[in-house]
């Protein structure tokens, strides 16, 4: 059985507009550590759920995202397109154990399996995510 973790509030397509001011207390004035390393990962692993919709930034109106609310995922953590808008620009935190895990894979993205792929899309779908 396939089991995936949300990242926090981008851990699911639903809006993040109910959810804003608990991710405004994510926001730091300065990057975050592995930043950079973090954006590359989060925008290079597989994405899941393709969605169309165009997703707009719930803290300040600072950029809009195509496709915002579609879903990638490393096989271990499950997230949204634009999470990485929101660490570029915000320096959100993101939980300990995310950042371990994506510095015990050194920032590399998985190479999913057709199989692995149609799994978790599988999963993700049934799951209502």
């Amino acid at each position: 059985m396939i089991t995936v973790e949300p990242l926090g509030y981008f851990g699911t397509s639903n809006s993040l507009l109910r959810h804003a001011e608990e991710i405004r207390n994510l926001v730091n004035a300065d990057p975050v550590r592995y930043e950079e390393e973090l954006k590359d990962y989060l925008a290079s692993c597989p994405m899941i759920v393709p969605w169309m919709e165009v997703t707009d930034d719930v803290l300040g109106n600072a950029f809009a995202v195509p496709g915002g609310s579609a879903l990638l995922s490393d096989g271990c953590w499950v997230w949204r397109f634009d999470l990485v808008d929101y660490l570029a620009t915000y320096h959100i935190s993101l939980p300990d154990r995310f950042v371990s895990h994506c510095v015990e894979r050194s920032f590399l993205p998985p190479d999913l399996s057709d199989v692995q792929f149609a799994e978790l899309q599988a999963h993700l779908f049934h799951a209502g995510w």
